[in-house]
């Protein structure tokens, strides 16, 4: 893994870019799905046990009629379902509008992503190319070729200009 490769898959700035892409890409996929069908359900349980019969006088009546009061006051257990299904028929074209939006802001993180991109690779290679003029400076020196190395440094100095000068436009 060369130093342009380390750079793709290491660089924070590169990192957060991806994750920026990933996120608009995730609203995206939110967005539309507001114009799916929505279904709630709800449940619930109640178990109650009304005594006020047994404190009123009418409970001791009951017991002349045949009627025993314990029977009226047992528990009673009460379920409740419901189901609701939303679909979303016209929304005025906000929904319409909210896609589009998050579509042009996920182009716009892809663009961003692209830039740093190049932006992070420019930068390597200036480097990787500044460190092999100075490695082979050194070496021009090491050897006794002075007149060499001072033409080589020239050289060097005029391709990094070119370089830089290509990157500012």
């Amino acid at each position: 893994k060369g130093a342009l490769g380390r750079a793709r898959s290491e660089n924070p700035m590169l990192l957060a870019a991806k994750a920026r892409v990933d996120e608009r890409q995730g609203l995206i996929t939110s967005t539309r799905a507001d114009a799916l069908p929505q279904l709630s359900l709800t449940g619930d349980y109640t178990r109650t046990r009304d005594v006020s019969l047994l404190n009123s006088g009418m409970g001791s009546s009951l017991a002349q009629w045949g009627i025993d009061p314990s029977s009226l006051t047992s528990p009673r257990n009460l379920y409740t379902a419901q189901a609701t299904l939303n679909q979303p028929i016209f929304y005025w074209g906000k929904l319409g509008t909210a896609i589009e939006v998050a579509e042009m802001g996920e182009k716009e993180s892809r663009f961003a992503y692209r830039t740093a991109e190049l932006d992070t690779l420019h930068g390597v290679a200036n480097v990787d190319k500044r460190d092999v003029a100075a490695v082979l400076l050194e070496l021009f020196f090491k050897r006794g070729h002075a007149g060499v190395a001072d033409r080589a440094v020239h050289r060097a100095v005029d391709v990094v200009r070119v370089d830089d000068r290509d990157v500012a436009v």
